[in-house]
Formats: C-alpha cells, sequence, structure tokens
C-alpha cells in the first residue's frame, strides 16, 4: 500500500516537474542567446548606444504582472540583462565609455538612432508593434524555443 501510495504520488509530481524542466530549459535559451546578442553587440557597436528593453516600457510591473506567473509562462518572459551589467559587460569587452539605457529612455531622449536588443520573442513582438521607431535586425541568435536579436533602431 506504501509503495503504490508512493507511486501515485511520483506520476502526479511528474507534470509539475516536466514543468519546472521547461521553464529551465527556456531560462537557459534566453540567457544563452542574450549573451551571443551581448557579444554581437561589443562587436558592432560603433558610436551607437544600446538600448535594452524594460518592462516599463511595455507596460509591465515585474512584482505585479511578472512574479505571479507560472514559471513556464514567467521564463519566456524574462528579461536577463539591466542597463547596469550591460554596460560593464560591453566595458569588459573592450568597448569604450558605452552608453546603454532602457527602451524608456531612449524613446524618451534625445538619440535618434541605436542598437536594440531583445531577449525574446516576447520583447520582439512588442518591438514590431511600435509605429514610434524602425527596426533594421543585425543578426539573430537562436537556442531552443526562443531568440535573441540585435536591431539597428530609429525613432521616427
Amino acid at each position: 500500500a506504501v509503495a503504490a501510495g508512493l507511486a501515485v504520488a511520483t506520476v502526479g509530481a511528474v507534470p509539475a516537474l516536466r514543468e519546472r524542466l521547461d521553464a529551465l530549459r527556456t531560462v537557459s535559451a534566453v540567457r544563452t542567446n542574450t549573451a551571443d546578442a551581448i557579444r554581437h553587440a561589443a562587436d558592432t557597436i560603433g558610436s551607437f548606444p544600446v538600448v535594452l528593453i524594460d518592462y516599463k516600457a511595455m507596460g509591465l510591473d515585474y512584482v505585479k504582472d511578472v512574479m505571479p506567473l507560472p514559471d513556464v509562462r514567467k521564463a519566456h518572459i524574462q528579461n536577463p540583462m539591466d542597463a547596469v551589467s550591460l554596460k560593464a559587460l560591453l566595458t569588459l569587452s573592450g568597448v569604450k565609455e558605452p552608453r546603454v539605457e532602457p527602451f524608456s529612455a531612449f524613446i524618451e531622449g534625445e538619440t535618434d538612432t541605436a542598437l536594440l536588443l531583445t531577449a525574446n520573442k516576447l520583447e520582439q513582438d512588442f518591438v514590431a508593434s511600435r509605429d514610434d521607431i524602425t527596426v533594421e535586425k543585425q543578426a539573430e541568435f537562436r537556442s531552443g524555443s526562443e531568440s535573441a536579436a540585435v536591431f539597428l533602431c530609429r525613432r521616427l
């Protein structure tokens, strides 16, 4: 009876474990793709600032809108890089005095052209839906079900 109960508990846990494994695979793919996009940006930055999509620009509050989601959904929304960390990585990669800013600041700022890094499909869809910018894909990095991309972005 104990073995049967254990077997039922184990079988019941399998879907939850699969969901966790899927979430981990997605997180890994997003981070791998983003690392590749950052390396590409470091090699091609020129005089442009680098812009990252931020939750604020997408109208999301991380604590209220993202944290409560199931792990698999949250994994597809994750934003694995912030401006301060990206600036440090670009500096370590040999970029002299990189300028890095969140998308919300770019839209409100004075610079009209930048390299835009997207970490996942949600961010790419967000960029494609904007009518105040034009984007030209420079590179795309795909691992698993997600992709990161580097765009040349111009404000209209």
